[in-house]
C-alpha cells in the first residue's frame, strides 16, 4: 500500500517536472512567450502600446461553455441591414 501511494507521488512529481522543463524550453527554443506588451508606431511618429496574451487551457475551457452573446451582430449582418434601408436605384 504504501508503495502505492509513493509510487503515485513519484509519477506525479516527474509529470510536473515534465511540464515545467516543456514550459521553459518552449521560450527558449519554441514559440516563445505567452504575454507580452505590442507597441505601434503610428505615422506621425507617436506610439500606442498595449498588452498581449495567448490564450490558456483555461480560456479556451471556458469559451466551449460560455454563452454567446445573442445581441451582438456581425459586420455583414450590419451591412445587410443599412443596405435594405437604401433605396434600390436598379
Amino acid at each position: 500500500m504504501i508503495v502505492t501511494v509513493v509510487s503515485t507521488l513519484v509519477a506525479l512529481l516527474i509529470l510536473y517536472a515534465v511540464l515545467v522543463c516543456t514550459r521553459a524550453l518552449n521560450q527558449v527554443y519554441g514559440t516563445g512567450a505567452r504575454r507580452g506588451w505590442e507597441i505601434e508606431v503610428l505615422d506621425d511618429g507617436s506610439m500606442k502600446g498595449k498588452p498581449w496574451a495567448r490564450p490558456s487551457w483555461s480560456t479556451t475551457f471556458q469559451s466551449w461553455f460560455h454563452r454567446k452573446d445573442l445581441t451582438a451582430r456581425s459586420e455583414q449582418e450590419e451591412r445587410t441591414e443599412r443596405s435594405r434601408l437604401l433605396p434600390d436605384h436598379a
